[in-house]
């Protein structure tokens, strides 16, 4: 039997774009398929995120109460992002045309 090591660092980068209320935008972006991610808005501010057990979809968060959680609904990402703890926002994918 031949073990196939991955190499985690050739994992290509991925960012996903939010939109939501009040011109709210967000680049979430990873190295690592969503273990671990930079959240940034638009007001610069750039949160180290890590992902934690959900239900379902996919949810990263850290110890400030900051989190992003969503789930692909029919191919456009959607769900939620609480920049402050416990004040959830609808956010869904933007995608360029």
């Amino acid at each position: 039997e031949t073990a196939i090591a991955i190499d985690q660092s050739a994992q290509a980068e991925q960012e996903i774009h939010f939109t939501g209320p009040n011109d709210l935008t967000i680049a979430l972006k990873t190295t690592d398929n969503f273990e671990t991610a930079a959240l940034t808005d638009n007001s610069d501010q750039t949160y180290q995120l890590k992902r934690v057990i959900s239900g379902s979809g996919i949810k990263l968060a850290n110890e400030e109460g900051v989190s992003i959680h969503f789930k692909d609904f029919n191919g456009v990402m959607e769900g939620t992002v609480e920049l402050v703890k416990d004040k959830p926002i609808e956010i869904k994918e933007f995608k360029a045309s």
